[in-house]
């Protein structure tokens, strides 16, 4: 696949990381006075459990925040288990730790389409809440494709319709504005260019759950 990654691409996207990172870094401090996290929380930990999550599985966190779904994950897995809690920013990322400081997680500040992760070493990957902040669709599709095992599965969650996600993002404004959660066929055509087979779809006026399994290329 031929790479788009001009100088000027490289700059444009790292300006637009700095202010991606400096908004939630400047919302870190309230963001969970926001959401009510222990009811949060156990419906995720329910959506965790039916979607079969193993004991001693390595999941990636991605877009953790601070910690929601880190928590979540945490208290599914057995000691030999681990979770890697991926955000961009540190904000965000010293609640998690301050809130779960667990040796099973490891924290990483960093982009989902830049994973200092081996090939095939993951079970499974969790974006809740976060997929429309991420960057670059294809380079994410390709990293996942490259760090999950075959059958690993990439979860797709919010707790919210599509359509409201996006009129939250819209009404943020800024940065956040163009943070649009995609069609579901646009998404499944994307992640099918890498290999990613669709297994579950839930897109309702009060939920959307998009499930995806990894297979060889």
């Amino acid at each position: 696949m031929k790479s788009n990654h001009t100088p000027d691409n490289a700059v444009a996207a790292a300006n637009n990381n700095d202010l991606i990172r400096t908004h939630f870094d400047r919302a870190a401090a309230q963001w969970d006075f926001r959401q009510n996290e222990i009811l949060l929380q156990r419906n995720l930990i329910a959506l965790l459990e039916h979607a079969g999550v193993g004991a001693g599985e390595t999941i990636l966190d991605a877009g953790c925040g601070t910690g929601l779904s880190t928590g979540a994950l945490l208290s599914m897995l057995s000691p030999g288990g681990r979770v890697f809690a991926l955000d961009l920013s540190p904000h965000m990322l010293r609640a998690a730790i301050a809130k779960y400081p667990d040796p099973r997680c490891v924290y990483l500040e960093g982009e989902i389409q830049n994973l200092p992760m081996a090939k095939d070493s993951v079970d499974r990957c969790l974006a809740y809440s976060s997929w429309p902040h991420f960057e670059h669709p294809a380079r994410i599709g390709e990293e996942l494709q490259r760090v999950l095992k075959v059958g690993g599965r990439v979860h797709i969650w919010h707790h919210d319709s599509r359509e409201r996600v996006n009129r939250i993002h819209h009404h943020i404004g800024g940065v956040i504005a163009a943070h649009i959660f995609p069609s579901s066929r646009e998404l499944i055509d994307s992640m099918q260019t890498f290999a990613f087979k669709l297994v579950e779809l839930v897109d309702t006026a009060a939920e959307l759950r998009i499930t995806f399994e990894k297979h060889a290329l």
